[in-house]
Order: structure tokens, then C-alpha cells, then sequence
């Protein structure tokens, strides 16, 4: 009787073991894939033999994703990846009964306008696909590609089809040597098969628009995705994720590591990332002039402690709600007749826990806000009503770099400058109740708050494995003692 109970405990623990969390792969998986002689044809379709080989699948090999979001574990996806000296192709082929693509006609994030990037992007809560992609090899001991909360080195993208089939991207982070690309620099093709209930997304990006600087044998870079097959998010989740990086809250630096391979020539190449030559043409920068550096175009404010992005340039008031400026100095700014690339102050303002309203402005009038903790806010502080700044390497019209040393000059030097200014800007930290989530628009399926303890991370993982392993023991070894204790008796 002792010897079946000793074996019944052991086969309990085994089995107790064998069911906890497989942590070890969801975390920088290393992945070889293959070169291709022949480019797969971007329709939409994946035939057999187009991409060689399926790189995973989610109900196949199950221990490499993250199944916390997927409530009804219906998420069924196939994914795979080649390159070749132009480019990288990646396919996922999502196996559902039905599709369900986000609205263009509902206002998401209530800024009065709809069907626009910023409703859009709302994409996550629907059925779509999300990858986030950096330019070097990932190791989730180092904080290198994750910079900040919601935003970092790398690439990251959302695909969504439309219900009018449209396939729609959008870019929600962009890696740092490729600030100045956009979507129409790399290439998506999405198409829902009713009768084979398949959505299928293809996606073809040149190394060129990549922000990857060398491509051959060898080279590595990081991959993260997350696939979603649900009707609304807020009702029932249907998502999942390869490698544990995306969904409870961005960490690149713990995605997969792709290494490419195949190619029979072992040499590397160096790849020039898309760019535009900065010229200055006749502007001539005056030796007085102040340098002040912009971190983005278009993007919102990061949230507190966030690094990320401290200044913005707002081509828009559309979009204002979303940019996180309740807190921040915002500088209205009007071009100058005549003067090409230059800009004349014509209000500043420290906002206090409110969006501004800026009723003075016209379209090809621009807004840069500045955060308490920018680098930037000492001169921009400084800046009074009518003074001259100019732009260079910025696509103002598109809301986009156009070199990735662009800089804004103040056309005197502030510091020089020991008059009062038009703004005082205190740099105590603001409220954080104050502050708007900095991916108001992006790919933010967080995981909420009364969700968190179903998605251990890092070293919670391995707390949970060593309290369940002990615990199975001393129970093992209880149940032991007392049937020895019994049998004396």
C-alpha cells in the first residue's frame, strides 16, 4: 500500500510540474528563417511551398504562446516568414467563422472626427494582427529596444481588413534609424475567404525602409506578434500572443531573435535606410541661433516617467485630445510670408489639467508641446510671442521627418536671454491623474488591472513555479509521512 501511494504522489507532483507556466519559451525564442530564390506574390493568398515552411502555429505549438487573453481559446493562426535580398515577407493565416473589422464611422477616441488614423488604430479591439519588430537581436536581460512604457527602439504595426475589404496599416512606433519612414514605405495585403473562413494577412517589407542596417547569413533582429480573432475586446477577449511582449504591456527586449539563413552566399550587405538628404538650401544657420530638438511629429506625449517622446510637433487640432498636452507648454506657431520653412510665435501657453483650445488656429499653423521633464523645455520656455523659428528635415504637410537630423533653430540665442518670457513653466511633475495614456490610439489591448495576476511576467513566473513545486513537495511529503506513521502504528 505504501509503495502505490509513494507512486501516486510522485505521478501528482510530475503532473503538478508538468501544467505550471512554460516560461522558458516565451521569451526570446531563436528562430532560423529561410531565403527564397522566388519572392511570394503579396494577393492575400498563402500557397503551398510559398513560404517554405509554417514558422508556428498556435494550436500546434501551443508552449510558445501566450493564451492569458484568448477566453473562449478559439485564436487559430498559422504564421510564417522569408527573406531575401530585398526584402522580408511575413504571412499569418487566421483560421475563424466569422471576421470582425473595426468601424470607420464610430469616433473612438472621441475627438469629433472618425474613420481617421486615430480611430483606427483602435484595430486591437476587433479582429487584426500586431507585430512589433526591432533592428538587432533582443535579450530580455537588457533594456535596450523597450525605451519606454508604451514606446521604444522598433517597429511596431497593426493590420486590420476593413469591412469593405480595404487592407488597412497602421505604424504606431517607428525604430530610431528609420524615424522618417511611413506605411506607404512597406507593403500590406489582407483578404477574408468566407467559404474557407481564412483571414489572411500578408506584409512585404523592403530592408531599405526596415531601419535593419545589414542584411546576409547570420543577421538578427526581433519579432513579436499578437494575433486577434474577437467581435469587441470590452465583451469577450479572443487574442494571443508569440513571446510574452506585446499584450501586457510592450517589452521588446523579450521577443523572439530571427536569425536569417539559407542564402548560399555567405557575404552581408549594408543597407542604407530610406532618406531624403537634408538642404539647407540658402538658409544659413546666424551664429546667435538656438538649437532645439523635437522628438516627434503627430505622436502624443508619453505618459509619466516615459522618456520616450517629451516634445511633439501637432500639424492638427483634430487630433489634439490624443496627444497628451492637458499638462504640457504648447506653442502655437504661424509661417512666415516670404520666408521658407520659418515660423513666427504667435502664442504660448502652460496648460493645467486641460486640452487648450487654440482658437486662433489655421490650417498650415503647427503646435510643438513641450513635457515638464524635456531637455528642450529650459530653451522653449524661453520663447516670446514673435519669435522667428525654422524647420529643417521636417515634412510639416505630411507630419513626418524628412531627414533624421532634423532641428529647429531659434532664430536669437536664449542664453542670452534674462527677460521674462511669455510662459513660466514649473518643473515639478504634473498630476499623473491629469496625464492621458500616451497610446490612446495604438495597439493597447493592456491587459486591465483586475486581469494582471492571469499573465505572470518574468520574475512572477518564477516565483509561481518554485511556490507550487514546494508546495507540491511538502504536501508529498506529509501524505508520505503519515502513511509510514499509520503503517507503525
Amino acid at each position: 500500500m505504501k509503495k502505490i501511494i509513494s507512486f501516486a504522489i510522485i505521478a501528482i507532483m510530475i503532473n503538478a510540474i508538468m501544467a505550471l507556466p512554460a516560461s522558458a519559451v516565451t521569451e526570446n525564442a531563436q528562430v532560423e528563417i529561410s531565403y527564397v530564390d522566388s519572392a511570394p506574390s503579396l494577393d492575400g493568398v498563402v500557397q503551398p511551398g510559398e513560404y517554405k515552411m509554417v514558422i508556428n502555429s498556435s494550436k500546434v505549438d501551443t508552449d510558445e504562446f501566450i493564451f492569458a487573453l484568448d477566453e473562449d481559446k478559439s485564436v487559430d493562426s498559422d504564421f510564417y516568414m522569408v527573406w531575401d535580398d530585398e526584402s522580408l515577407y511575413m504571412a499569418w493565416v487566421v483560421r475563424a467563422d466569422e471576421h470582425f473589422p473595426v468601424a470607420t464611422d464610430v469616433d473612438y477616441n472621441n475627438d469629433g472626427v472618425t474613420g481617421d488614423a486615430a480611430d483606427l488604430g483602435h484595430m486591437w479591439k476587433y479582429s487584426c494582427v500586431q507585430f512589433m519588430l526591432c533592428t538587432g537581436a533582443p535579450n530580455k536581460d537588457e533594456a535596450k529596444y523597450q525605451t519606454g512604457q508604451w514606446s521604444g527602439d522598433y517597429l511596431e504595426v497593426g493590420l486590420s481588413i476593413l469591412a469593405n475589404s480595404e487592407s488597412y496599416k497602421v505604424a504606431w512606433s517607428k525604430p530610431l534609424s528609420g524615424q522618417n519612414l511611413t506605411t506607404d514605405d512597406w507593403d500590406f495585403v489582407g483578404k477574408r475567404d468566407e467559404e474557407k473562413k481564412t483571414t489572411t494577412y500578408e506584409v512585404r517589407i523592403d530592408w531599405n525602409k526596415s531601419g535593419i542596417t545589414q542584411v546576409g547569413n547570420g543577421v538578427q533582429f526581433g519579432l513579436t506578434y499578437a494575433v486577434s480573432d474577437q467581435e469587441n475586446y470590452d465583451n469577450e477577449k479572443s487574442m494571443l500572443e508569440w513571446q510574452d511582449a506585446i499584450l501586457d504591456g510592450k517589452k521588446m527586449d523579450a521577443g523572439a531573435v530571427i536569425t536569417l539563413k539559407g542564402k548560399s552566399d555567405d557575404s552581408k550587405t549594408d543597407i542604407s535606410q530610406k532618406t531624403d538628404v537634408l538642404t539647407p538650401g540658402n538658409f544659413e544657420v546666424p551664429d546667435d541661433a538656438t538649437e532645439i530638438e523635437i522628438d516627434a511629429i503627430r505622436a502624443a506625449i508619453a505618459p509619466k516617467n516615459d522618456p520616450a517622446i517629451l516634445s511633439t510637433i501637432i500639424v492638427e487640432t483634430e487630433t489634439i485630445s490624443s496627444k497628451n498636452v492637458k499638462d504640457t507648454l504648447n506653442i502655437l506657431l504661424k509661417p512666415v510670408d516670404g520666408e521658407e520653412d520659418t515660423f513666427e510665435i504667435a502664442s504660448s501657453e502652460q496648460a493645467s489639467g486641460t486640452i487648450p483650445t487654440f482658437d486662433d488656429f489655421e490650417d498650415g499653423d503647427i503646435i510643438i508641446a513641450f513635457d515638464a521633464t524635456s531637455t528642450s523645455l529650459e530653451n522653449a520656455s524661453k520663447l516670446a510671442v514673435g519669435d522667428k523659428l525654422v524647420f529643417k528635415g521636417f515634412d510639416l504637410a505630411e507630419g513626418e521627418y524628412a531627414n533624421s537630423d532634423a532641428l529647429v533653430y531659434v532664430l536669437r540665442d536664449l542664453a542670452a536671454d534674462v527677460s521674462d518670457t511669455s510662459s513660466e513653466v514649473s518643473n515639478e511633475s504634473s498630476n499623473e491623474d491629469s496625464k492621458e495614456d500616451s497610446k490612446d490610439t495604438s495597439s493597447k489591448p493592456e491587459v486591465k488591472e483586475d486581469s494582471s495576476e492571469d499573465v505572470p511576467n518574468g520574475d512572477n513566473k518564477t516565483l509561481w513555479i518554485i511556490i507550487v513545486v514546494v508546495a507540491v513537495l511538502v504536501i508529498g511529503a506529509a501524505v508520505y509521512f503519515l502513511v509510514i506513521k499509520k503503517k507503525k502504528q
